[in-house]
């Protein structure tokens, strides 16, 4: 286990509720940084296992049976894929909660969570596809919505199941896309691949409206200029189609690489296996190819499993998504810094091996821009905004990864329920201190 030198983090207290924190040097995005889930404060004296410092107990246990926080809630039990609770913490020094207790129901089964929630009504509240399964959604049914400055839409989802729902649609920071193992799946594979790919039908078809096609791999919210000028690049500079398929440009990129009827390429796509989505954007993929000359195959996988085959280079094509840890490009466009794509190595962040190509050189020079410029100031934030565009570029000029949709992030609770609205970061950093509970119907 490696930890940090004692005093080397530069922390002190400030207070008995604040810490004080010191950087080597000015950084654009710290307070974001510092906002994700792995910076939470734990008390002091808990951890134990680290050279140096008395602890009640060893890092393993705190993390899996015995965890302490700071915040307004303490740990009462976790039963591994069965549920998870925690209690209201009555000392906590800042608004303390309004709920007794918060009790998660844990499972992997996506019809046996719809009966638990929404046919029995056991559950308070949940979040989009593990509350509804998309095959159970209709998009047709979100109704009398109003949308706030920030793009979140509140309304009522319903009838289901007897009920109406409160609703609250998030556009959270988020992609999810196609990777390709680029020692093994061609360029103009990939790049017909592409062209099969009208992510505005899948998005609709597919995904139920639950989202937006994605043609960056950084989400429209963050993107440089904002969502305007995410789609305003996209319209007039990707290469592929912007919402509509291409197919006779996908056979003639394959024509023009040697393929023919007689000598048609053949790869694996690889999903993770609690998907119910991406197999059927593989079908429609699919059929699509086969008069590109490309005969796709796709596969499932358990996550662990798929993560696994991937570090080794395993995977011809699998599909994945970024949830963002801190809002910035910075934090999404580096898993296509090409030397951390190499999965010889150790830890690859993406299995896509991209080096070697003038697209990949541009990247790798780019991602360097990026860290030589990472100052809060405008110089630094314009070079950075350059570099960024320029990393999407380069993804597009190879295909390496095809953007595929960014998800919307959906809340629904019923009318006893009144709950704060949750940000771009989406449900999982969602505050339950100040929800409150009315007497069920």
């Amino acid at each position: 286990m490696t930890v940090a030198k004692p005093n080397s983090l530069a922390l002190k207290t400030k207070g008995k509720h604040e810490l004080e924190m010191t950087l080597e040097q000015p950084f654009h995005a710290t307070l974001e940084m510092l906002a994700y889930t792995s910076f939470a404060v734990i008390p002091d004296g808990i951890v134990g296992d680290i050279q140096g410092y008395d602890g009640e107990k060893k890092h393993s246990k705190f993390a899996t049976k015995e965890p302490v926080g700071a915040g307004p809630f303490e740990f009462k039990s976790w039963q591994s894929d069965v549920k998870a609770e925690v209690t209201k913490f009555k000392n906590y020094h800042g608004e303390p909660a309004k709920v007794d207790g918060i009790h998660w129901k844990i499972s992997a089964n996506s019809d046996a969570k719809f009966t638990y929630a929404v046919t029995n009504q056991n559950a308070d509240m949940g979040y989009g596809s593990h509350f509804i399964p998309t095959p159970k959604y209709q998009s047709s049914k979100i109704k009398d919505t109003k949308t706030d400055d920030l793009g979140r839409k509140v309304g009522k989802y319903g009838p289901i199941q007897g009920s109406t729902l409160n609703y609250l649609a998030v556009p959270t920071i988020n992609s999810y896309y196609i990777g390709f193992n680029t020692n093994v799946v061609p360029k103009p594979v990939r790049q017909a691949v592409a062209y099969a790919m009208n992510q505005q039908e899948l998005v609709k078809e597919v995904f139920k409206s639950r989202g937006e096609p994605a043609y960056h791999f950084t989400p429209p919210m963050i993107y440089p200029g904002g969502a305007k000028k995410y789609k305003s690049h996209a319209e007039s500079k990707y290469p592929y189609g912007y919402n509509q398929t291409q197919l006779d440009k996908a056979k003639q990129v394959m024509k023009d690489a040697g393929y023919g009827p007689n000598n048609r390429f053949k790869f694996d796509f690889t999903v993770y296996q609690s998907s119910k989505t991406w197999p059927e954007v593989g079908k429609l993929l699919q059929s699509k190819l086969r008069t590109a000359y490309i005969d796709m195959s796709v596969n499932s996988a358990p996550f662990n499993t798929l993560l696994s085959r991937g570090r080794k280079g395993n995977l011809q094509a699998y599909s994945l998504g970024w949830i963002m840890d801190w809002p910035a490009p910075d934090n999404f466009l580096g898993l296509l810094y090409p030397p951390l794509t190499d999965t010889s190595k150790s830890s690859p962040q993406a299995y896509t091996n991209w080096s070697g190509t003038a697209a990949s050189k541009k990247a790798k020079k780019a991602w360097e821009k990026i860290q030589k410029n990472t100052a809060p100031t405008d110089a630094a934030l314009k070079a950075r905004e350059e570099a960024y565009v320029t990393m999407e570029e380069a993804n597009w000029e190879d295909m390496v990864f095809l953007n595929t949709y960014h998800g919307l992030s959906e809340r629904f609770s019923y009318d006893w329920v009144d709950a704060p609205k949750y940000g771009g970061a989406g449900y999982s950093r969602q505050m339950y201190n100040k929800v409150k509970l009315k007497k069920r119907n």
